[in-house]
């Protein structure tokens, strides 16, 4: 049993163990299409000495303490600001501004924090705007937030990832909150070392630990990890041990059959487990025979597709991804995916569907394999069987979302895979 939690570094400690496992980290390579340059809280409310915390300084005869900043805005954060904004506009880089302003006049949807210090910055205030010296030009975009970070509490990042960004350049005042998340924490997690279903970051990690040891080791989790929280992440992990167990093999005989399951002898269990090993092989099998006839079935017709069609395909396949993601209680705007990328690796897939969902369907239409209600029926049975409903109430969901046609649709399938088996010649692999 291990208790797993992880603890964020601060920025100096991950820096130098960065430069430590791989040596200094080269320069980032930013171009025009995938750098925008970010231009934070420039604004009259914490930018003007007459203006929000200006004037609030002014106020409580404290402006003199904030002289030093005023006079650092004006000879050399302004100016150089003016400098960085006219290099990236005549570069063609996308300029973005962020702002601190409310949607509502009294700021009831600011933040607690911003509340209790009596932050308010509607919209259309003078506070809200950008100063004039650094003001947009043009369509460039401009992000309202009413929290310190503007990607907690905008839709910055997918904006970004939208427009192809992975590099920004962040100038401006007041930037110096971070982003926080929370350590994610496992508690009593058993871990099957060398096992087909453990990361082998934790196995390796792991290996040769001794009860109430703690471990620290780095697990990184590939792009289509089905938590989108980790999907894609290097994740640190500290690992206090509770105990360690191995596993030994019990006595083969009567007691252990009986034991396992519905069983008296050793005899009748190793008949069961053999005929689902023969029928687990035979699917497998099944499923390796259709996808070499399908693929056999792509590769001698070759056509063009309507990029309309490809385009709905890959949003469809997209859509599918994003419900997933809402079943598991994840928000998908907060989650740290590059959808421009996982959209550009669907296309391929969304391709193969609609290319033999066509020749499928072709020929179906050619040898008259259709659906009957009786198979349709007696799909719907199977379904309300597994999902403890009635075949009514099944019947009546799948009508409501034109699910009906998808299972006449895959019958069909089904009953044109079968006929290719037997009209085709198979051959063992690599026997020609």
């Amino acid at each position: 049993m291990t208790e797993a939690s992880t603890e964020r570094m601060s920025t100096d400690e991950l820096q130098d163990m960065l430069i430590t496992l791989f040596g200094e980290l080269p320069e980032p390579q930013l171009a025009r299409d995938n750098t925008a340059l970010l231009c934070i809280d420039v604004q009259y409310v914490d930018a003007h000495p007459d203006y929000g915390l200006g004037a609030r300084a002014k106020t409580l005869g404290l402006h003199d303490k904030l002289s030093y900043y005023w006079s650092r805005l004006d000879e050399l954060v302004l100016p150089n600001m003016q400098r960085v904004l006219a290099a990236a506009r005549k570069a063609g880089i996308e300029v973005i501004h962020v702002r601190v302003a409310s949607q509502t006049v009294d700021g009831r949807d600011s933040t607690l924090r911003y509340k209790a210090l009596g932050l308010k910055t509607p919209r259309d205030t003078k506070e809200a705007q950008i100063l004039p010296e650094v003001a947009p030009v043009g369509d460039e975009i401009v992000v309202s937030k009413m929290t310190s970070s503007v990607f907690n509490s905008t839709n910055i990042d997918r904006l970004l990832r939208n427009m192809g960004i992975s590099n920004v350049i962040v100038v401006g005042v007041v930037t110096n909150a971070k982003e926080k998340r929370e350590p994610l924490v496992l508690d009593e997690v058993e871990v099957h070392l060398g096992e087909e279903g453990t990361m082998e970051a934790f196995s390796q990690g792991l290996r040769g630990v001794r009860a109430e040891e703690e471990r620290q080791f780095n697990a990184p989790y590939p792009d289509g990890y089905p938590d989108a929280r980790l999907a894609g992440q290097t994740v640190a992990f500290t690992a206090r041990v509770k105990a360690v167990r191995q596993k030994q093999l019990p006595a083969l005989d009567d007691k252990f059959a009986q034991q396992v399951g519905n069983y008296k002898t050793v005899q009748e269990l190793t008949q069961k487990l053999r005929q689902d090993m023969q029928q687990a092989a035979a699917r497998q099998e099944k499923e390796l025979t259709q996808q070499r006839l399908l693929d056999e079935l792509l590769s001698r017709h070759e056509f063009p597709l309507p990029e309309a069609l490809v385009q709905h395909q890959i949003d469809m396949r997209l859509e599918r991804r994003v419900r997933a993601l809402v079943a598991q209680g994840i928000d998908p705007q907060q989650v740290q995916v590059d959808w421009a990328k996982v959209r550009r690796d669907q296309r391929e897939g969304a391709i193969r569907d609609l290319k033999l969902g066509l020749l499928l369907e072709r020929i179906a239409k050619v040898e008259n394999l259709q659906s009957t209600e009786e198979e349709v029926a007696s799909e719907i049975e199977r379904l309300a069987q597994s999902s403890n409903q009635t075949p009514e109430a099944v019947r009546a969901r799948l009508t409501k979302e034109q699910g009906l046609d998808r299972i006449e649709s895959a019958i069909r399938s089904e009953k044109v895979i079968e006929f290719l088996h037997s009209q085709a010649r198979i051959a063992a692999p690599g026997r020609g």
